[in-house]
């Protein structure tokens, strides 16, 4: 899986050939989930996160993880 760009100000995208993705969660730094959606869309918003550190976790319909990538959000 590839998430671009990083570090990014609020919007994120991915890419994958593995179709079988069909859920995304994203986890702050202290492992607290803080978004989770369907993988339908290839853009994922973290405009309403504070900045931070974030992991982004993508999983197959039996919820086992696909891949997990870490992302940086900075607006400033």
């Amino acid at each position: 899986v590839k998430v671009y760009p990083n570090p990014t100000t609020g919007e994120l995208f991915w890419e994958s050939l593995d179709e079988s993705i069909s859920t995304i969660k994203v986890y702050n730094a202290l492992g607290q989930l803080q978004l989770q959606l369907p993988a339908s869309d290839q853009r994922i918003e973290l405009s309403d996160l504070v900045d931070g550190l974030y992991w982004v976790q993508f999983l197959d319909a039996n919820s086992k993880m696909l891949a997990v990538k870490a992302v940086r959000l900075i607006r400033n």
